[in-house]
């Protein structure tokens, strides 16, 4: 069976080496390695020309974009499978071999597994794939550690170049939606450098995320439910933006007082919810005491000077516990239910929305409404 692995690139002499050793020097052979540079002016071209040999195409030349991209690498491909590696991630060893046994033990049309996110100071962490269900509204499946059949580029069509930063989304949720066959490798295939992205990006990223899964929740199941959660999901981005880009001018009145009259609180949740939150609540004098998270890889580490601890830990307390997660599965439903049982005091994410409306009752027009 024959892979394709096409990577796109830009002005990427930092990074490109490793991305390059590392399809090369997989243990499966059988590999078609395609290069698509976007007309480099930096050393990419020079880096790239120290392995010619083991290189199969080198096309560089001016794109529309990087899915423009992708896809003149997908029409020059001759695999049977193709994955698409970024210019500055890199696979982990003997990753083509279990891709290609997986292909063959499942007949599946696309399989994936989980990355593992490289931060810029050295930390890691790895992401593993959520339920797929999620994939009606979310990106759950990474795709840098994604393999497609050619026949399903053939079938399905390849990526729509109209998307700037989430046109891979809206692939993978059309392939979904038309019933392709999915296959998990429950295995960290991908190293992806988190290298961080603008507030224009973001805004971005979000709003062609909504436009992806607005174009196929007709083919949901459980369409219904899948509109109440985009339209939730816009509501609580449009929050964060009001605290993030506004919140010099969000009143704090008696609704938000009264959640927070400790002026101390627990924060359950150390990732963008909690981080943005936190800075508010600062800015707003409610001290923060520890951030609470079940992610043994965030134990002792600190965020703006505040340690994080395992929730577990958690023992009787007078003061309050925000729930900084948007969405919230069953476990941990089950645990605000313990929780409060024992006499904690719980604040969720929605609450603090409320009360902050309330005391703003000129932002209330941001919300979407299904």
């Amino acid at each position: 069976m024959k892979v394709s692995i096409i990577t796109v690139c830009f002005n990427a002499e930092l990074t490109i080496e490793q991305t390059i050793r590392s399809v090369i020097e997989q243990s499966y052979q059988n590999i078609e390695y395609i290069i698509i540079d976007g007309k480099s002016s930096d050393h990419t071209l020079d880096i790239i020309a120290k392995y010619a040999d083991k290189i199969s195409k080198v096309i560089s030349e001016p794109d529309k974009g990087i899915y423009d991209a992708m896809n003149k690498g997908i029409r020059n491909a001759t695999g049977d499978i193709i994955g698409i590696l970024n210019s500055d991630d890199w696979y982990e060893k003997d990753v083509i071999k279990r891709v290609v046994e997986a292909f063959e033990k499942n007949n599946s049309q696309i399989v994936h597994g989980d990355v593992r996110f490289i931060y810029g100071d050295g930390s890691s962490e790895n992401t593993v794939t959520d339920i797929m269900n999620k994939l009606w509204y979310e990106m759950v499946v990474r795709h840098p550690a994604t393999f497609v059949r050619r026949e399903v580029y053939q079938k399905e069509g390849v990526f729509d170049d109209t998307f700037r930063v989430a046109g891979d989304y809206e692939f993978i949720l059309r392939c979904y939606a038309n019933n392709v066959k999915f296959y998990y490798l429950n295995t960290i295939l991908t190293n992806f450098r988190m290298t961080g992205i603008s507030n224009q990006q973001e805004e971005t990223c979000f709003n062609e995320t909504n436009i992806a899964a607005l174009r196929y929740v007709e083919s949901s199941p459980n369409k219904e439910q899948i509109y109440s959660v985009i339209y939730d999901r816009m509501n609580r981005h449009r929050f964060s933006i009001l605290l993030k880009e506004k919140a010099d001018s969000v009143q704090i009145g008696c609704n938000f007082s009264d959640l927070f009259s400790k002026k101390k609180v627990f924060i359950w949740g150390s990732g963008e919810w909690g981080k943005r939150l936190s800075a508010f609540l600062l800015k707003n004098h409610i001290d923060i005491i520890a951030f609470l998270d079940n992610d043994a890889n965030k134990m002792g580490r600190q965020i703006n000077g505040i340690e994080i601890r395992r929730l577990t830990t958690l023992d009787k307390s007078e003061y309050p516990v925000l729930v900084a997660i948007a969405r919230l599965d069953d476990e941990m439903n089950t645990t605000i239910d313990r929780m409060r049982q024992n006499g904690f005091k719980v604040i969720l994410l929605e609450e603090v929305e409320e009360a902050i409306l309330k005391d703003n009752r000129c932002y209330m027009e941001y919300r979407c409404k299904y």
